[in-house]
């Protein structure tokens, strides 16, 4: 007997944003909205204005989280 095989899927690739704003940092990180605006004034957590958005780079939010900052 001949066995078929179902062929394989691949799953779905995962994409993460390049970058948050506050709210959104807030949520994939868990930290509070106001705790983020402390780490952004003190300098703990590098922010950007963009087009008058305050915006926080992925990469950075992850290296705060990983105590890399």
């Amino acid at each position: 007997m001949i066995q078929q095989t179902q062929p394989t899927q691949q799953p779905e690739p995962v994409h993460r944003p390049i970058s948050y704003r506050i709210a959104g940092a807030a949520a994939a990180s868990g930290l509070s909205t106001s705790k983020l605006k402390r780490l952004i004034a003190d300098g703990s957590l590098p922010s950007r204005l963009v087009d008058g958005c305050r915006i926080i780079l992925h990469d950075d939010l992850e290296r705060y989280l990983r105590g890399e900052l």
